[in-house]
C-alpha cells in the first residue's frame, strides 16, 4: 500500500491459481492480470509488464507465453497525482 492506494493483483490461468505469487503451467500458457485501485485520485493509468518484452496499458489484460521459461509479471497503477503502487508475480512456463 502506497499513500492509501492499494494494488490487488489477480493472476489467473487454467489451473485457477488466483492471487498466488507463482503460477506455472505448460506452453502455450495464457495468463490474465487484473489491476484494481483502492484509494488514490482518479483518473488512473495502468501498466503491465509481462516480463518477456511485451507490455499492456489495460487494467484487465491477457497474455500467452509460448516459450518455456520463468517470467516476472509486474503491474503498476499510477493515480493523477503521480502516486504509484506496484506488485509482481512469477510465471513459470514449462515445455509442452
Amino acid at each position: 500500500i502506497v499513500l492509501g492506494m492499494a494494488f490487488r493483483p489477480r493472476f489467473t490461468q487454467k489451473m485457477q491459481a488466483q492471487g498466488t505469487p507463482t503460477i506455472s503451467g505448460y506452453a502455450p500458457l495464457t495468463v490474465q492480470a487484473s489491476l484494481s485501485p483502492s484509494g488514490g485520485v482518479s483518473p488512473f493509468t495502468y501498466e503491465i509488464d509481462w516480463g518477456d518484452g511485451t507490455t499492456s496499458n489495460s487494467n484487465n489484460a491477457q497474455h500467452t507465453y509460448n516459450t518455456p521459461g520463468t517470467y516476472t509479471v509486474t503491474g503498476k497503477i499510477t493515480d493523477s497525482l503521480g502516486v504509484s503502487a506496484p506488485a509482481s508475480a512469477t510465471v513459470q512456463v514449462l515445455p509442452a
